[in-house]
């Protein structure tokens, strides 16, 4: 009774530590969302994805804004991006939520903690790889011409194929799981489309933005979502994000990196042996 009575606190306290791990490496803290919701909050696992997935949305927002403001978005890629994503992750979410409400609900839970946890340690592996391809990727945008951008307005059917069938990809993965918008998003622009590394962020900001707000409003008209836990998460969330980009400044680069995939692996490890029992 007495942790039931002060769980708001508890769940301002996780929301703090996500955001200070947000703050802290900048992409990738979304993938910690889960883990915290699932073993801290004790969320079935079908309310978690529909919690994290209105969580992801409203602490995408003010990144959103400023990456447009700055003129960090690249829209036709990312047009054609949601052209598969958006449908991919509304559909998803649809048919998870359509399941729940079935006799299965038990089973549908653990399937999706064993999912989450093989997509977190497959994200844990792509931050890792991004992390060796950036540093050849600042050289070569020190060198790259002012018609950078102009390339990426004209873009090919074929290339266009791929962001949609990317973008099909990720929005499935959202759909299932709340997790991977941001970790998926930016290598694909960053290694596939070449894209220069902020407008590969902001780009995925903004996706992730428009993937999880169409998945957690699925979830949330079908009440497989935590609303209080949302709210209180994201008031932490402000604190924590200050705290963490605080702590940048006495970290170095290569040591934000190394904490982010160290924690998202212990994330899906744990996730993979709670599954397993």
């Amino acid at each position: 009774m007495i942790i039931s009575d002060f769980s708001w606190i508890l769940e301002i306290l996780v929301g703090s530590v996500i955001g200070c791990a947000i703050g802290v490496s900048g992409v990738g803290g979304g993938a910690l969302i889960q883990p915290a919701l699932i073993h801290i909050l004790k969320i079935p696992t079908i309310t978690a994805v529909g919690t994290g997935l209105l969580y992801a949305s409203l602490t995408k927002i003010w990144g959103s804004y400023n990456h447009i403001r700055i003129g960090n978005i690249l829209y036709t890629p990312l047009f054609f991006f949601l052209l598969g994503g958006l449908p991919a992750t509304i559909g998803v979410s649809i048919i998870l939520n359509q399941l729940s409400h079935g006799p299965g609900r038990e089973q549908l839970n653990h399937n999706l903690q064993l999912f989450m946890a093989l997509v977190l340690l497959f994200s844990a592996f792509i931050m890792f790889i991004i992390r060796i391809k950036t540093r050849k990727k600042v050289e070569f945008e020190s060198k790259a011409s002012a018609n950078n951008t102009m390339v990426f307005k004209n873009l090919s059917w074929f290339t266009k194929s791929i962001c949609v069938t990317a973008g099909i990809i990720v929005g499935m993965l959202i759909g299932a799981t709340s997790v991977g918008g941001g970790v998926l998003a930016v290598p694909f622009f960053l290694l596939i489309l070449q894209m220069p590394i902020r407008k590969a962020i902001g780009s995925s900001i903004l996706v992730s933005l428009a993937l999880s707000l169409g998945g957690g409003s699925v979830f949330m008209f079908n009440g497989n979502a935590a609303y209080k836990t949302v709210i209180l998460m994201s008031l932490g969330s402000t604190i924590g994000v200050t705290i963490g980009t605080r702590m940048t400044v006495w970290l170095k680069e290569k040591q934000l990196h190394l904490i982010m995939i160290t924690l998202v692996t212990i994330s899906g490890i744990s996730l993979l042996f709670k599954a397993g029992h």
